[in-house]
């Protein structure tokens, strides 16, 4: 039997793929070619879940807004999201050392659906997962109590505060200073999977 989540989810990935004129899509390498973080596989995760998030991200004057679900397993991720107004945004889908994304052209330049996945990895993966995909020898992450820090030097490139212990419960926010921009995902329901 299917989960609202997973209608939520087939329904919105059916809606896209049938036409919708405002989606583009995308193929990204999922080493994101420059970047210092290496996409962990699914099971990188210490577990599989169901999430509906309120997610608000932030570069500059630009803010967007997205309500996401997440289904996270141990072979495959994908997270779709939708405008405050209902309307279709990205989905991503990450199987196999690929990732697939439709972004809709309403996005702003500076919101790169590529990145969406690093970020949720660098959030929500356990501190041991997110060391083994750093690629760059300079840097380290630490974590104590409710902060995770991703450091270079003393240079901080990466914050990330949690509300709660458990990352999938209340609010997460991830401020990259080396990009310049933030992400508030809050928790609305999540549901581990057996």
């Amino acid at each position: 039997m299917m989960n609202k989540r997973t209608l939520f989810l087939l329904g919105f990935m059916t809606l896209q793929t049938t036409g919708c004129t405002l989606i583009q899509q995308h193929m990204v390498s999922a080493a994101h070619r420059g970047h210092w973080f290496r996409l962990q596989p699914p099971e990188a995760l210490d577990r599989s879940l169901s999430a509906t998030q309120f997610v608000v991200f932030r570069h500059g004057e630009t803010s967007v807004s997205t309500l996401n679900q997440v289904e996270w397993g141990t072979d495959r991720v994908a997270i779709a999201a939708l405008s405050h107004m209902g309307g279709p945004l990205f989905t991503l889908e990450y199987e196999n050392g690929h990732l697939e994304s439709h972004a809709s052209e309403q996005l702003p330049d500076k919101f790169h659906t590529g990145y969406v996945l690093t970020d949720y990895q660098l959030a929500y993966l356990p501190v041991a997962a997110v060391r083994s995909g750093i690629r760059d020898a300079s840097l380290r992450v630490t974590q104590t109590g409710d902060e995770r820090q991703i450091m270079t030097g003393d240079t901080l490139l990466v914050s990330i505060h949690y509300e709660f212990t458990d990352p999938w419960q209340g609010k997460v926010t991830l401020r990259h200073l080396q990009y310049g921009y933030s992400l508030e995902f809050n928790t609305i329901e999540a549901e581990t999977e057996q």
